[in-house]
């Protein structure tokens, strides 16, 4: 078994206080086991789902905590892949009525209804076993 760690930068530490900084240190650990776990592609669908919901969970709590764009040097660039992982997750955890990824189709009315501050909702979106 892998052990992970995780530390943050101590102004950024500083910054978020201890209790903060510890969530968001232990959450990495567990978004990068999480992401070798999905690597295995023995993984039952049933299970493989439920860690991508788990690892939507855990990044949108990250992001909720410490704002991860701002360690990059054009931070509006990645403005839509998490607004479009917010969406992902939101499915995943508002609609448990897939067992597997396959499953999810999402139609234009889930998609608006679910990103009502977005002109015009979402477009169709198709998401296939990954």
């Amino acid at each position: 078994m892998i052990k992970y760690s995780a530390k943050l930068d101590p102004a950024i530490r500083a910054s978020l206080g201890n209790i903060r900084s510890d969530f968001v240190e232990h959450a990495f650990v567990r978004f990068v086991h999480l992401k070798d776990a999905l690597q295995n592609d023995n993984l039952p669908p049933q299970i493989r789902l439920l860690l991508l919901k788990e690892i939507f969970s855990i990044f949108d709590e990250i992001q909720a905590v410490y704002d991860i764009k701002t360690n990059f040097s054009n931070p509006k660039c990645f403005e839509g892949i998490f607004e479009f992982i917010v969406f992902v997750r939101n499915v995943l955890l508002h609609y448990p009525i897939f067992d597997t990824w396959d499953q999810i189709n999402i139609s234009p009315e889930m998609g608006s209804e679910m990103m009502r501050d977005r002109k015009g909702g979402a477009k169709t979106i198709q998401v296939h076993e990954i």
